[in-house]
């Protein structure tokens, strides 16, 4: 996609709007790193200490006071009416990028971590903008795994999570997959309904609609 004007930028991005299911664009995300997992344990949380995860500081207020913990609330409280699926979006690596969401947005969040890779061609403009940096576009171009980019542009991030349309994806293999569902599982089993009387978990649904 070389060459791209701004002007027709906002044009598919006016087309894609009118035809997403999305409240809103991607703007506030999260990056994040893999650790080292151990798929036979089933007890590990996506975040905190020793969790799957470790999430980057963003250096903004937009990612602070409560902004993951309120997107996870949501999450659970829709969990089970979340999916993990492999999209047809793939790695210059050949893996597959994993999206965990809600089952009626998949289609329309494809369409949009597509848009933002087509916008952030290394050949072009990056006209889509995130509110932060994200490496997401590097694990897709072979362009900066050549020689001569790959140490300018090396990135350690590998996980990525949308803080207001509350949905996580990520490259990976099948141990992976395997790993994020067990901690995703262990959050919502473990933490949000073991941790948590329905009561309780309605007052903190509550306070977390207060955000952005």
């Amino acid at each position: 996609m070389e060459n791209k004007s701004y002007d027709e930028y906002l044009i598919q991005r006016a087309k894609l709007k009118e035809n997403s299911a999305l409240e809103s664009a991607m703007y506030i995300v999260q990056r994040g790193t893999f650790q080292k997992f151990d798929l036979a344990n089933t007890h590990q949380f996506i975040t905190g200490t020793d969790g799957l995860i470790d999430l980057d500081y963003m250096g903004a207020a937009e990612y602070e006071f409560g902004a993951v913990p309120y997107s996870m609330r949501h999450i659970m409280d829709k969990f089970e009416d979340y999916s993990l699926n492999a999209s047809n979006i793939k790695s210059f690596h050949g893996l597959p990028l994993y999206i965990f969401c809600r089952k009626d947005l998949y289609e329309s969040i494809v369409k949009e971590i597509q848009f933002f890779i087509d916008y952030n061609d290394p050949h072009s403009i990056a006209y889509y903008q995130l509110h932060e940096f994200i490496s997401l576009p590097k694990h897709v171009y072979p362009y900066y795994a050549e020689p001569s980019h790959a140490k300018f542009y090396s990135s350690r991030d590998d996980f990525w999570w949308d803080l207001k349309n509350d949905f996580m994806f990520f490259f990976g293999d099948t141990n992976r997959r395997k790993a994020f569902m067990n901690a995703i599982n262990c959050d919502y089993n473990e933490w949000w309904i073991g941790m948590h009387t329905v009561e309780e978990r309605s007052k903190l649904l509550e306070v977390a609609q207060h955000r952005f």
